[in-house]
């Protein structure tokens, strides 16, 4: 399954991509996940199907793949984080401002508490004779967790304030 065109994935209906792959008796692995800009061509899925993919099976796993000019918060938890990691960097930049970069982690902080709560959904989805129909392409916690935390540590260590902040938090 290759991309149409050019953009953000904003929503990928996972619900529907079940079905397809259950009445369909095929296999899909995602490759992307919402926030991830594809370049027409890129592919976003791949297929196992004893069949052969038709254009109309094509055309109906591509649609699952809602496309943005931009990132949206809807699906993609690391659209905030990288929001409020992006302002943390700008002041960390000359002219310093260290106590920005403090109230970023804080509330990088409680956002990862809030995630540490819930339960991420399983990578693998499964039809009712539980036959594996989908791989997703899942966030984890660690992953989140180092998006949130690698950039602001890199520059962060030349300021004190910052420096401490982050071992405060454990980072």
């Amino acid at each position: 399954m290759l991309a149409t065109g050019s953009a953000y994935i904003e929503e990928i209906d996972i619900n529907r991509l079940l079905k397809i792959a259950t009445s369909s008796d095929l296999l899909l692995r995602l490759k992307h996940r919402p926030g991830r800009f594809i370049v027409q061509g890129d592919e976003l899925a791949m297929v196992w199907y004893k069949e052969g993919v038709n254009d109309k099976l094509t055309r109906q796993i591509n649609n699952q793949f809602i496309l943005s000019k931009q990132r949206d918060a809807q699906q993609d938890i690391e659209f905030q984080i990288n929001q409020l990691v992006e302002i943390a960097i700008c002041a960390i930049s000359p002219p310093s401002n260290p106590f920005t970069v403090i109230r970023c982690m804080d509330q990088l902080s409680v956002g990862l508490c809030h995630l540490a709560e819930r339960e991420i959904p399983s990578s693998n989805y499964y039809d009712d004779n539980h036959k594996l129909r989908l791989i997703v392409n899942q966030v984890t916690f660690a992953g989140v967790t180092d998006n949130a935390f690698d950039v602001i540590r890199k520059y962060g260590r030349l300021h004190a304030s910052v420096d401490h902040s982050l071992a405060r938090d454990n980072c």
